[in-house]
């Protein structure tokens, strides 16, 4: 860790605002002289587990200078962001928190009271009168529903409380006042306003199902300027919400209440941008803004080609070993635009991670064991340009792996091309788990509730693999054979060399169910899935693998009356 950090703490990033807000708080946190570590999940599974939260369990937020907590990208995660301010707090770093007004300053702007820009131009251009608020959650403040409510105020214009319309954030809200309104169990309005882009556009979706139609019935607005509101088909009147201005926003609160300084950064103005929802029809851009949209255009158009011809995924599902995994990576990671350092690490114990592979390295096979919390290895820098990190967690389901981390020389960021680059990284890292091919070092019962790739196991020996010893819990051990005055223990990648006898073996892991079939092999029971009984009634165990393993007539009765057979 460098000196004068800032950590950047998100939930999941939902497309370009989130990404810009970071990249606003990057740009002044560097011009201020601070490196930026910004740890966040990918959340690209619908499902709900939260596995990939255990990344902010990983942080050492007493190693930063300050913290911006972005409460809002937590917005189904609220219990884990809680425990996350909680962890902040008992280090006594200075930090902010986004998402709740009451947690920064009071002559912190409000960055989100251009709001009610949109409801001037209802007002004013359109001469609505009876305007509805949709969205936000009912007794939760929020300066967007604030903006509202202060333009109506200023125009004179009542707003009861009917008028503000709770349907949560999310697009049923939009379909149920939708039907309400064509079932007449809602006055109609003039306009509605709603407090996000994806929300409008729901709403019109469901209006002109129903049978109402925008903006000839009722004019509808958003807000945030997300892209896909200038579409060719119907776009929306929208106010592009300056994510950039706002990172820079929080970034100056945090100096503040770090330094008592003022950080001096250009105001952002916020315009109306006017579409076909509340009757203006589009607007032609300036020539400036055609080229920019082209070039982001163009820019992600062939960063999608690249990742679409890749094949990284049949390279990663189809991986045999750990040692196939840094050679993969490094021959891709090309798909994370301006990347300049990239490391993949899994977690091994407390406060212990070992890394798989560094892009800086001239890989030969080996790994290098670090303090997690120092985010990457030491000595792993090879200069002192890298001023922006992020940190992805390595998960697949209910199992966390460990992080990737991505570093910058400059305020940039990619991270829809990030999470998709760790996410096949996590399944291939899944894949070889299954395998038992990741070998992993001492467990840590205190990391437990992690999940982390350590196994939970009462027993774990050290083997002989390519010259080193590694430890191995003895949950994925087949059996052990003796076998030219040597002993190997058989796992699915595998057979390696073990430094000990059967016999102590035997005395050792009789209680983990592990029995002697043979004068040469001791059977771990739990990985029998089957018996077979061959023409000469010679006994196999068929083994989780498929693979059969002979029991000797000597032992065959006491095998018979370990698996219940007898």
């Amino acid at each position: 860790m460098t000196d004068k950090t800032i950590c950047i703490v998100m939930g999941h990033s939902r497309g370009d605002y989130y990404d810009d807000f970071i990249l606003g708080a990057m740009r002044l946190a560097n011009e201020l002289g601070y490196t930026t570590v910004t740890y966040s999940t990918s959340k690209l599974s619908k499902t709900k587990s939260d596995v990939e939260s255990k990344i902010y369990d990983l942080i050492d937020f007493s190693k930063f200078d300050g913290v911006i907590l972005h409460l809002k990208s937590f917005y189904d995660q609220k219990n884990i962001a809680a425990g996350i301010e909680k962890k902040i707090k008992a280090c006594g770093v200075k930090y902010v928190v986004l998402g709740d007004s009451s947690r920064v300053d009071e002559n912190t702007p409000a960055y989100e009271n251009s709001f009610g820009l949109v409801v001037d131009h209802l007002i004013e251009k359109h001469d609505c009168r009876n305007i509805h608020c949709l969205g936000g959650v009912a007794g939760v403040t929020s300066p967007r529903i604030e903006g509202f409510l202060n333009s109506m105020k200023n125009h004179n214009l009542p707003c009861p409380q009917s008028n503000l319309i709770y349907g949560g954030n999310w697009i049923d809200g939009a379909e149920k006042y939708a039907k309400d309104l064509a079932f007449g169990n809602i006055e109609m309005p003039d306009a509605v306003v709603c407090i996000y882009d994806r929300i409008a556009k729901a709403l019109i979706s469901e209006l002109f199902k129903n049978g109402i139609k925008v903006p000839d019935d009722v004019k509808v607005v958003g807000m945030d300027g997300e892209l896909s509101a200038f579409n060719d088909i119907f776009s929306l009147t929208t106010i592009p919400a300056n994510a950039v201005f706002h990172g820079k926003l929080v970034m100056a609160e945090l100096y503040k209440k770090m330094t008592g300084k003022t950080a001096e950064f250009a105001l952002s103005v916020s315009s109306v941008v006017t579409g076909d929802s509340c009757g203006c029809g589009k607007v032609t851009p300036s020539l400036r803004q055609v080229r920019i949209n082209i070039e982001k255009l163009e820019h992600k158009t062939e960063f999608d080609t690249y990742y679409q011809n890749s094949e990284i995924q049949e390279k990663l599902f189809r991986i045999q070993s750990e040692n196939d995994l840094p050679f993969i990576i490094d021959n891709h990671t090309y798909l994370v635009p301006d990347i300049k350092t990239f490391s993949v690490s899994v977690v091994e114990g407390k406060n212990k991670a070992r890394c798989l592979f560094h892009s800086y390295w001239d890989y030969n096979g080996g790994t290098v064991d670090f303090d997690y919390t120092d985010i990457l290895p030491p000595d792993s820098r090879t200069d002192n340009l890298v001023k922006n990190i992020h940190v992805l967690p390595i998960a697949f389901h209910d199992k966390f792996y460990g992080f990737a981390t991505a570093c910058y020389h400059q305020p940039l960021l990619h991270s829809e091309y990030l999470k998709r680059f760790c996410r096949d990284i996590s399944i291939a890292i899944d894949i070889l788990y299954n395998k038992d091919d990741i070998l992993h070092g001492v467990d840590d019962s205190s990391l437990s509730d992690l999940h982390t790739i350590t196994k939970s196991s009462d027993e774990a020996l050290y083997i002989k693999k390519d010259g080193v010893l590694t430890k191995v819990s003895t949950d994925n051990i087949l059996y052990f054979e003796a076998f030219d005055k040597k002993v190997f223990v058989t796992l699915k990648s595998g057979s390696y060399e073990i430094k000990t006898t059967l016999t102590d073996l035997e005395e050792k892991l009789e209680a983990s169910g592990f029995m002697r079939i043979s004068k040469s092999i001791l059977l771990n029971t739990t990985r029998v899935t089957g018996i077979k009984v061959e023409k000469d009634r010679t006994l196999l165990a068929v083994l989780v693998t498929k693979q059969s393993v002979r029991v000797s007539r000597k032992y065959a009765e006491s095998f018979k009356r370990k698996m219940g057979l007898k």
